[in-house]
């Protein structure tokens, strides 16, 4: 009897296991994998912020106004897009090119320039900051076209980002240099542009 009972026992301690092993294999199989926790999850800005995640190039979108400053009636809206490399800290660095057009009259020019933008951390941000510097084709009204020197600068916060895209507005600063034109053979001394500049912008 009693070793009937010591052979029952250990077929029962070489079989338990394996079938314990078998009922846990089925059951994760019907409830598939687990969700993440809390911790485990990121965030999309965190997602999109991180290096890895991004791709090395870079480009983007924007509409907007500027408000002269200077009361110059050259008040206008912008439309640009730029194409540049992104890295770290580094989120954009790279060209634009942009179109102001006036509202009030028939003057316009279009900025040629370079862009860099930072938010100066690895860490994830929603604020950044942005310069631009080149030159700005100006078109006149009966008079010859003319170049000048471009530069804006201005801070920006991001609105809403994934995994291949963010978009942001920006407020700054815009500076355009004006040179003399020659207007029914008579010289106009043109004062340069200071502008407050209001952007939305996207960036893939």
């Amino acid at each position: 009897m009693i070793r009937c009972l010591t052979a029952i026992l250990l077929i029962l301690a070489a079989f338990v296991p394996a079938l314990a092993e078998s009922v846990h294999a089925d059951s994760a199989a019907v409830t598939g994998p687990q969700m993440p926790t809390q911790k485990e999850r990121v965030s999309e800005l965190a997602f999109y912020e991180a290096s890895h995640s991004r791709p090395l190039f870079s480009w983007g979108a924007e509409a907007g106004a500027n408000v002269d400053l200077s009361g110059n009636d050259m008040s206008t809206i912008a439309l640009n897009l730029s194409a540049g490399l992104r890295w770290r800290w580094i989120r954009f660095f790279g060209l634009g090119a942009e179109a102001d057009i006036t509202v009030s009259n028939s003057n316009r020019y279009f900025p040629i320039y370079a862009i860099f933008r930072t938010n100066f951390t690895d860490k994830p941000s929603r604020v950044f900051w942005e310069v631009r510097g080149g030159l700005a084709l100006q078109y006149h009204e009966n008079a010859a076209n003319t170049t000048g020197a471009f530069f804006y600068t201005g801070a920006s916060m991001l609105l809403a980002s994934g995994a291949s895209f963010s978009s942001y507005m920006s407020l700054g600063y815009t500076y355009v240099q004006r040179k003399s034109i020659l207007v029914d053979e008579e010289t106009l001394h043109q004062p340069n542009l200071s502008n407050a500049s209001l952007r939305i912008g996207v960036v893939f």
